[in-house]
């Protein structure tokens, strides 16, 4: 069977077979699905390259253009989710081919630096791809922290609060421009869409500082839902400083939260066709 790989007109009625595939495939909550479909994936930056069968769908994958920031350079780079083929149709090489499409258009379009968060990374080892970072698990039980002196504020999603992010987003873009890793950068849209997200998982973002300090913040720390029990855990921790001096402001917030699990996540990265070896270094942050 010859299969036909194209891009997915998103105001198209193929948008009903692609989420009806991942609603099949994965097991996110209703929330999720619905701003995952109502903002992310409409968004001009995501694509959907897809395969098909006599006009089904059998295979698919999200690209999300996306900048990375290392060591204050910014790198245009591709984030690949959403991965998947159909059950009936898996372990016949439609997902190789498809990747093989992502990466050509990747190169077309001036891209050098793709990413992906694998289940399985000897999956993508095949097609090339390198494992940079091993999920790590980080407790943060026996973390010590002075809270008294310190407030922790939880930006919400109101106009007010919301109307900072550009505040928030100086901070990280300063701080991390001194970073020797690749993270995401945190404009003011990413935090936007961060507090969006933690709307419909009951995560969030905290903002610390300092009590002698009238005005300004000292990290920001971002919470995440695990999948497979929907608890709140540490997902990202934006300060000055060293990686491992960071874990006392994530242990402020779990002392806050009661529904916050006490350890640091951060999930498995694998890189695909970095321009040097600057970039092929140590990832510090969840990106």
């Amino acid at each position: 069977m010859d299969l036909d790989i194209r891009f997915v007109n998103k105001n198209s009625e193929e948008m009903n077979q692609v989420r009806e595939l991942y609603e099949k495939t994965f097991n996110d909550t209703k929330e999720y699905k619905e701003f995952l479909f109502g903002s992310i994936v409409p968004d001009s930056d995501t694509e959907i390259i897809a395969g098909f069968i006599d006009n089904k769908l059998i295979s698919m994958m999200f690209l999300r253009k996306k900048k990375l920031l290392s060591v204050g350079q910014r790198v245009k780079s591709c984030l690949i989710y959403g991965v998947v083929t159909a059950e009936d149709y898996r372990n016949r090489g439609y997902m190789k081919r498809l990747m093989e499409c992502a990466l050509s258009y990747c190169g077309s379009i001036d891209i050098p630096f793709l990413y992906l968060i694998p289940i399985n990374p000897k999956i993508y080892e095949s097609m090339g791809f390198v494992l940079a970072r091993e999920e790590k698990i980080i407790p943060l039980e026996d973390i010590e922290c002075q809270r008294e002196e310190y407030i922790v504020k939880k930006v919400c999603m109101d106009k007010e609060q919301s109307g900072g992010c550009k505040r928030i987003s100086d901070f990280a873009i300063t701080v991390e421009a001194a970073n020797k890793g690749i993270t995401a950068e945190k404009n003011e849209l990413y935090f936007l869409r961060r507090l969006e997200q933690a709307s419909v998982e009951n995560a969030g973002i905290y903002i610390i500082r300092n009590k002698d300090v009238s005005d300004g913040m000292e990290a920001i720390v971002v919470t995440g839902t695990a999948e497979d029990d929907s608890r709140i855990y540490v997902t990202d921790i934006i300060c000055e400083g060293e990686w491992e001096d960071s874990f006392k402001y994530a242990k402020l917030v779990t002392d806050m939260e009661v529904d916050i699990m006490p350890f640091v996540r951060l999930k498995p990265i694998m890189i695909y066709n970095w321009i040097n070896m600057d970039l092929y270094i140590k990832l510090n942050e969840d990106i």
